[in-house]
């Protein structure tokens, strides 16, 4: 078939999905262990965080750490909120870029308006790499924290 669309080179494609699963993990890894964990707000479940974006859930997550009664589960989420704070803003200019001819090749470039500032850079191969590589950092840093769910063996 005939592609109307002139799409980058797979491997960049590839890398752009790659940033989209990799952040879904990092939010995932918090959200999945919320309902083994006892002692948690309902404002901090599952179900009330479904279908938020991960910017709200970590503004959700940070608003009700003073509930959370074990410390080790507050500091393993509030990692978490501090993370998926820092890398939601750097995944979305990914997938709100438009596409562009940068330099003979097609790429993603972002172009936004924020507090009445333009923003506009190119979604480089680099930028994708490294923020691969920071969120996979942070999926790192989390799982040091994460707490024994009960009944899983030590």
């Amino acid at each position: 078939m005939t592609r109307r669309i002139p799409y980058p080179d797979d491997s960049y494609l590839a890398e752009i999905g790659r940033v989209i699963y990799a952040l879904a993990y990092l939010e995932w890894g918090a959200l999945g262990d919320l309902s083994h964990l006892p002692g948690l707000p309902p404002a901090l479940s599952v179900e009330n965080l479904a279908g938020k974006t991960t910017a709200t859930v970590a503004l959700e997550i940070r608003a009700n750490l003073a509930a959370v009664a074990d410390p080790g589960v507050a500091a393993w989420l509030l990692a978490h909120a501090d993370a998926l704070e820092a890398l939601a803003p750097r995944r979305n200019g990914v997938v709100h870029a438009r596409p562009a001819t940068i330099d003979g090749q097609q790429r993603l470039n972002r172009w936004a308006k924020r507090s009445g500032m333009v923003e506009a850079y190119p979604i480089t191969d680099d930028l994708l790499g490294h923020l691969v590589d920071d969120i996979e950092a942070a999926v790192t840093a989390t799982g040091g924290l994460r707490p024994r769910l009960p009944g899983s063996a030590p």
